[in-house]
């Protein structure tokens, strides 16, 4: 509960907030709730985005690296992040978003079938294969980018992978070192996701 997309559970669930809202204390109760919001948590409440979870990820370490180091001061206060923007909830149809037992489900019940394929299909081409290619190498495995046969990932690298590149190249392991990085790092995007239709260059 709540079930993705399923409108018995979505007025339950405004419902609830309306109830919380009612009986809030005064300083923390709001003159009127976001039905909008609320319908977009209710209907992608069990869906998940790769981007999404890897900045959450992102925030919950370094937060706790603070708390651990002593160094910085964390957080201290609520913190929210909205992407509702994602959702396309103008022009849903509910039967797109619902889950199909497969690698896409946590995606699609967050931004449709639709979206998914044209993920899929995809032709992107990307310069470097570093610390942010490594990250985007592994968002594109998660999310299906490229898996289409209509669709390719060409990476363009001509580095090798050295030892200091460890730390921060995660797709890289120390059997890795010397080795060009364009076609390493596809060879550990290809084993997240074998679907992938990768072209790793080592042009200059």
């Amino acid at each position: 509960f709540p079930r993705p997309w399923d409108e018995a559970d979505c007025i339950k669930v405004l419902e609830l907030a309306r109830q919380i809202n009612s009986t809030a204390h005064q300083a923390y109760k709001l003159d009127s709730l976001d039905e909008n919001v609320l319908k977009c948590m209710s209907f992608t409440a069990q869906g998940t985005l790769a981007p999404l979870t890897s900045f959450m990820g992102g925030v919950v370490a370094q937060e706790a690296l603070k708390a651990l180091t002593g160094k910085f001061t964390p957080l201290h206060q609520w913190f929210c992040f909205n992407s509702m923007e994602v959702v396309p909830m103008d022009s849903m149809e509910p039967i797109d978003f619902r889950a199909r037992g497969d690698r896409k489900d946590g995606q699609r019940i967050c931004i449709g079938e639709d979206v998914c394929q044209r993920l899929e299909k995809l032709r992107v081409f990307m310069v470097g294969a570093g610390a942010i290619g490594c990250e985007m190498l592994k968002l594109f495995a998660l999310m299906n980018v490229s898996a289409d046969p209509c669709g390719s990932i060409t990476v363009a690298d001509n580095d090798v992978v050295e030892k200091s590149n460890l730390n921060r190249q995660f797709l890289f392991r120390p059997s890795d070192i010397r080795k060009p990085k364009a076609q390493t790092a596809c060879q550990a995007a290809q084993h997240m996701n074998p679907t992938l239709h990768l072209d790793p260059r080592l042009d200059k």
